[in-house]
């Protein structure tokens, strides 16, 4: 039983995508500042930097996150086209996470030669 009401139905004419004379709003251009990916990144990097080398310094993530933020810090920086201010928040991170990896160093050479206590590994000796 083939039931058919009306006739088939006209094959649309194929779409030339070449001719931008008339802008279609079926989908997005892809010219527009909201569609572009590339410089959403490092500004993120930028900030996540910054936290990372905040956490580094509390006890949260000492050097894990210390050394996140420093190539979190240096990938965001070596990205052309960023504004300074995402620069600069890129090199808090940098610096941030260095002051996070050298903190402990420092308390170390503190308490071990500027103190005159020993290096704590004697107690775990046999």
């Amino acid at each position: 039983m083939d039931q058919t009401i009306g006739p088939a139905p006209a094959a649309r004419p194929a779409r030339d995508d070449t001719s931008h004379d008339s802008p279609s709003n079926d989908s997005p251009s892809n010219d527009s500042p909201s569609n572009d990916r590339d410089t959403a990144g490092p500004d993120r990097l930028g900030t996540l930097s910054v936290a990372l080398g905040v956490a580094g310094l509390l006890p949260v993530l000492p050097l894990l996150g210390s050394i996140a933020a420093i190539a979190c810090g240096w990938v965001a920086r070596s990205r052309t086209g960023l504004p300074s201010s995402e620069r600069d928040r890129a090199l808090v991170g940098v610096v941030l996470g260095a002051l996070g990896l050298a903190a402990p160093l420092v308390a170390l050479f503190v308490y071990c030669v500027v103190l005159g206590y020993p290096f704590p590994i004697h107690r775990y000796r046999g």
